[in-house]
């Protein structure tokens, strides 16, 4: 999976949010299907499908969980 765009500096959920927006508005203002503006969506953000991208989104949401739970110990 090559990511073309850094994300480093934003949270799992946010990295969805970006995606989830992008898709809407090819949906909706482009007059794509919903499954086309979801794969040209996550495509534009550098991955190679959405399933690459929701993998990313929750590894990510997966790491910033083990990383508040450790704080406590």
């Amino acid at each position: 999976m090559a990511i073309k765009t850094n994300y480093s500096g934003l949270k799992g959920w946010q990295v969805d949010d970006l995606y989830e927006e992008r898709a809407a508005i090819l949906e909706y203002d482009a007059g794509k299907s919903r499954w086309d503006a979801e794969q040209m969506a996550a495509q534009m953000m550098g991955f190679a499908n959405k399933s690459d991208l929701k993998i990313y989104v929750q590894e990510r949401k997966a790491n910033e969980n083990d990383d508040t739970t450790d704080g406590g110990s």
